[in-house]
């Protein structure tokens, strides 16, 4: 089975409500991928085309529009475009850079191909057996000179109506080297939700902590990547 029935919509207004609201639940989700963005500004400045791949409810398609990059996010879930439509709206009032919604599949992205500076997706392979997660990957470095892949591991307790395939930062990076992809930098970040791995954070001492156990115990991963493009 290459792909996996989620009713996202449904999944994104109950964590919307649960979080009290859509600007809290988008500000939490922007607070703890900040080491991404953060790396993802340092290493490719705006303005750069990006392709925002599995974009959903528009989260990190907004977010990549206000840091000045010129973004295009699509989505096979046309309840989800809609919405992420409607989202983005109300921060181009406050003066974020205009983006696109379209629809596109992860697995067909000819449309794009060559079109941008890179291919972004967050939260979108992990839902794919590793050898379709190489073919996703593999379709998003046709279309960019960098590819950008972050997913959640097993210490992410979110609950999903599917299937899920948790990496470490270790099988992520693998899965990138299996699409032709070279790793230029990989991230760790999240702290771990289960008590018991919150209370050795506590009582580890911060540097011990970040260079033994955050890579160990991280809630998500990310690989920033180069592809054969960005040799041309």
């Amino acid at each position: 089975m290459r792909d996996v029935a989620i009713d996202w919509h449904r999944w994104f207004e109950r964590s919307i409500a649960s979080r009290g609201g859509l600007f809290k639940y988008m500000y939490d989700s922007w607070v703890f991928s900040n080491p991404l963005y953060d790396t993802l500004f340092k290493l490719l400045r705006p303005p750069k085309k990006i392709l925002d791949v599995g974009c959903g409810y528009g989260g990190s398609t907004i977010i990549l529009a206000c840091m000045g990059y010129e973004v295009t996010g699509i989505d096979i879930d046309e309840n989800m475009l809609r919405q992420a439509k409607t989202n983005a709206s109300l921060f181009e009032k406050i003066g974020s850079t205009p983006v696109k919604f379209e629809f596109g599949d992860t697995f067909d992205l000819s449309k794009y191909y060559r079109g941008f500076d890179l291919a972004f997706s967050d939260g979108v392979v992990e839902h794919f057996r590793p050898e379709h997660a190489v073919q996703a990957i593999r379709e998003q470095a046709n279309t960019a000179k960098y590819v950008v892949v972050a997913v959640p591991t097993k210490y992410l307790n979110e609950p999903f109506e599917g299937y899920m395939y948790p990496h470490t930062l270790r099988s992520l990076k693998a899965v990138c080297k299996r699409a032709g992809l070279i790793t230029i930098k990989n991230l760790a970040f999240g702290n771990p939700p289960r008590q018991a791995l919150s209370t050795l954070q506590r009582i580890t001492p911060p540097l011990v902590w970040s260079v033994s156990f955050r890579k160990l115990f991280a809630t998500k991963v990310a690989c920033i990547c180069r592809t054969r493009q960005s040799e041309e």
